[in-house]
């Protein structure tokens, strides 16, 4: 065989021996948790978990009762009060969890007032003092509600029990106790704003139109506004008053504001007045009183 053939020979088994061979797998970071009783020195068991996991809610069981009169409570971070640890708490380093008994028929010394913040940035667990009122905690922030099929921001309005009775923090606490986040609509969610400006006549009253059926957005013609020497002369959709509104025709697409247009009445050096700048329809109106007055007087008999 030459030595050119031999030469890729071997370059050949390497390639092969390359992509064959497995590649090497750097071994997951684990730590150990200990599950030890209060007391320091019984130790439960010991497990491993792999960084920033959890740990399995089978391996947080109740452990063996020491004495058949006590009742499992919690695993605390701490041996000599109760701490209580949070099950969803990552793993990034060796723990130890202390289990705490209680006597039966005997009340705890202390409780865990837990905060489900139902979606909102995390409040901490108390413990609280048996007969003792919880603190009540910063506002959380976060929460959401769906509208529409999309999420939005949420207003926070308290802390309710499972039952949904408002949480008065002036309560004394007798037991484990879990409260949760109640979140509504911000205010003025849902609803448009129909603003009137009477441009210097008598204020008309806003409306609020609920815009969840996009076919029922008319808005309400109010009273007409007054303005001393002046005539009412509609609502527009502009300050200058030159796109009259339709109160049967025009919907609402978001917050609005209507103007009111107003018609001067002309008063001459005379004292008479002129009716420049009214209407047709008022004109109308205001000569047939004057000829019904007029034949009133003239005791014309009117049919």
């Amino acid at each position: 065989m030459s030595k050119r053939l031999m030469s890729i020979v071997v370059a050949l088994t390497m390639l092969v021996a390359l992509f064959v061979s497995p590649m090497p797998v750097s071994a997951a970071t684990m730590h150990t948790v200990t599950l030890i009783d209060a007391d320091g020195v019984t130790v439960y068991k010991t497990i491993q978990v792999e960084d920033g996991a959890t740990i399995a809610s089978s391996d947080l069981a109740a452990p063996p009762k020491p004495m058949e009169e006590n009742a499992f409570v919690d695993w605390s971070t701490e041996p000599a009060v109760n701490v209580p640890f949070d099950p969803t708490t990552p793993i990034t380093a060796d723990i130890t969890l202390f289990a705490w008994f209680t006597p039966i028929g005997i009340v705890p010394l202390v409780h865990t007032v837990t905060f489900d913040s139902k979606g909102g940035s995390t409040v901490a667990p108390q413990t609280v003092q048996n007969g003792q009122c919880a603190t009540k905690p910063a506002a959380p922030t976060g929460g959401t509600f769906e509208y529409r099929g999309k999420s939005y921001p949420a207003s926070f309005v308290g802390w309710v029990t499972t039952d949904g009775v408002p949480w008065d923090f002036s309560t004394p606490v007798t037991e484990g106790l879990t409260l949760y986040a109640q979140w509504v609509q911000p205010p003025g969610f849902g609803w448009w704003v129909l603003t009137f400006d009477s441009q210097g006549g008598s204020p008309v009253p806003s409306q609020n139109i609920n815009n969840d059926n996009p076919t029922a957005t008319f808005a309400k013609k109010p009273a007409d506004p007054t303005r001393a020497g002046y005539v009412f002369g509609g609502w527009f959709k502009d300050k200058e008053c030159t796109q009259p509104w339709d109160f049967e025709k025009d919907l609402l697409k978001g917050d609005t504001t209507l103007y009111a247009k107003w018609m001067r009445i002309m008063l001459p050096p005379t004292g008479e007045s002129t009716l420049q700048g009214l209407p047709l329809a008022a004109l109308s109106a205001m000569a047939s009183a004057c000829l019904i007055a007029l034949l009133r007087r003239r005791k014309v008999s009117l049919p």
